[in-house]
């Protein structure tokens, strides 16, 4: 009787498993996760021109999002209204699509929020949006005081050369 369990008990693991690597055989592949990359990802703080370019992929085909920024307050605003080119009287928002194949690129100006009391040097995240503001990514970015190297952390340091020492006075005559 013992063996006979044994044997049944075997027999069902066999069975299991044949039908379990045929159904995993026929399984679909999963979509891949939304991907969103920031092409300048470190950035100087400069209130008169800061422009981030993002591309992104794995997205919905044709559908619009949005870019969100939260400051360090806590705020969220909404980039994309300062998507290039920027409409200058400000009455036509930006409107970031996907294309066929589920990629968008797109350029913020974020000069507008550059600023001590906004954003200034650290490090930051974009989240990239559906229409209803439902989270599909996160890209992070950092900016940084350019005459301020001395104050630059080592992620700044490591990628951004440092400027050239400032010329030494001519000698007085």
């Amino acid at each position: 009787m013992k063996k006979l369990i044994v044997v049944a008990i075997v027999v069902i693991a066999i069975a299991g498993s044949i039908i379990g690597a045929n159904i995993a055989k026929g399984a679909s592949t999963p979509a891949p996760l939304p991907n969103v990359v920031l092409m300048n990802p470190i950035s100087k703080s400069d209130a008169k021109n800061t422009k981030l370019t993002l591309m992104g992929s794995g997205f919905a085909p044709k559908i619009q999002i949005n870019l969100v920024l939260e400051t360090p307050d806590g705020s969220n605003t909404d980039l994309t209204w300062y998507t290039m080119p920027i409409d200058p009287k400000g009455i036509v928002a930006a409107e970031i699509k996907t294309n066929e194949m589920g990629t968008f690129a797109a350029v913020v100006d974020a000069s507008t929020f550059v600023n001590k009391k906004t954003i200034g040097p650290g490090l930051f995240t974009i989240d990239v949006m559906d229409v209803d503001y439902n989270l599909l990514a996160t890209v992070p970015f950092g900016l940084y005081d350019p005459a301020k190297p001395e104050t630059w952390p080592t992620w700044v340091a490591a990628n951004v050369p440092a400027p050239p020492p400032a010329p030494s006075p001519a000698p007085a005559k």
